[in-house]
């Protein structure tokens, strides 16, 4: 086994300890090997990037696939993706007073004036 290759194994070892700390639920030899197979591809940044971010971001357990998908979207990447959004242009558009309101409001304000 590689250096690099054994690096990986322990970070995600970590990660799942990591999240059976924080969740409370107790992974399985099984999940570990799992997990381990499924994320070997994943670089060491990117295996850090998915821990903090599942750490923080998710309510229970993660799956491998949410892991991967918060390893391999950097948030600014993700907020970045919105700049060619249309943008909505809030228009004022005048609504012309009808002329039936116009005579009552005068007459109202001119009678104001006599009291």
């Amino acid at each position: 086994m590689k250096e690099t290759d054994k690096r990986k194994k322990e970070a995600i070892l970590v990660s799942l300890a990591s999240f059976t700390e924080n969740y409370r639920k107790a992974t399985t030899r099984e999940l570990n090997l799992l997990w381990i197979e499924s994320l070997k591809d994943l670089s060491m940044e990117e295996i850090s990037r998915g821990t903090r971010r599942c750490l923080t971001e998710c309510e229970i357990f993660p799956t491998i696939a949410q892991f991967i998908e918060k390893a391999k979207t950097n948030p600014i990447e993700r907020a970045r993706q919105w700049t060619d959004a249309p943008k909505i242009e809030h228009a004022r558009k005048r609504v012309p007073m009808p002329d039936e309101f116009k005579n009552l409001y005068k007459k109202f304000l001119e009678s104001k004036k006599l009291n």
